[in-house]
Order: C-alpha cells, then structure tokens, then sequence
C-alpha cells in the first residue's frame, strides 16, 4: 500500500482522506496488514491504476474489480 502511494507522489493521509478514514485508522491498517478487498478497489481508484488478477503462464487478465464492481458477483473480462 505505503508503495504504490509512494509511485503514486501520495500518502496515507491523502488516502485516508480519500476514503473518509482517519490516518491513524489506514496507518493501523497498513500495520497489522487487515485491508480489506474493497479498500483495495478503493486504493487502485484514488491511484488511477486497477486491481487484478493476472495468470502467470499466459498473462491474461483473469479477473478486474473496479470502484462500480459488486464484489459478490465477479465476472472474468
């Protein structure tokens, strides 16, 4: 998380601004590792970039999530 904000010229207060969290609520997070999925979605939004899942032999993109994705009905794109 604290990497990609770094390429990003972000930080976790922006990120937690972002989001409607405290810093210290992102900065516990990030600590103790428990992001959960959709703050992932959420991460990849406020950094223009996408979440997803690449398979490894072939590079194909396998699965995407979006910031509109319903994360109990993923579709393969």
């Amino acid at each position: 998380v604290a990497a990609l904000l770094r390429l990003r010229d972000k930080s976790l207060s922006n990120f937690a601004d972002y989001i409607g969290v405290s810093r210290q609520q992102i900065a516990n997070k990030k600590k103790k590792d428990t992001f959960a999925v959709d703050e992932f979605i959420k991460l990849a939004d406020f950094t223009d970039t996408t979440l997803c899942f690449i398979d490894n032999k072939s590079g194909d993109i396998l699965m995407k999530f979006d910031k509109k994705e319903d994360l109990s009905n993923n579709h393969t794109k």
